[in-house]
């Protein structure tokens, strides 16, 4: 019973999660190495040296934010068929509840 409250609390899942905090670790180290950059040669054109790292750090961030996405449509997909399964399972149920009583008090459909 706890493991299926815990697990309501957290649909997109633990990978999910770390992926999004390497992301916005990354965001962070590009945007400090700008900073410091543009600190450290304030005369210099720093403008190659910034495109060469953002060159590196775009496509590490994108195939992150393609693998999150593929996590939360992972989790909802599971969950879509958990959903479609016990629908399944409670209209089965209500039959075989409504089919009893019409037979125990005869009544026609």
């Amino acid at each position: 019973m706890e493991n299926q409250r815990l697990k309501a609390t957290s649909p997109i899942g633990q990978k999910a999660t770390l992926y999004v905090v390497a992301i916005v670790t990354l965001c962070f180290l590009f945007a400090s190495f700008v900073l410091l950059v543009t600190f450290v040669r304030p005369a210099a054109d720093n403008t190659s040296l910034i495109l060469s790292v953002a060159g590196v750090v775009v496509p590490i961030i994108t195939a992150l934010l393609a693998a999150t996405i593929q996590q939360v449509h992972l989790a909802v997909n599971s969950r879509l068929s958990q959903l479609l399964e016990l629908t399944a399972r409670s209209s089965k149920a209500e039959g075989k509840l409504a089919s009893s009583y019409q037979h125990d008090t005869g009544d026609k459909p």
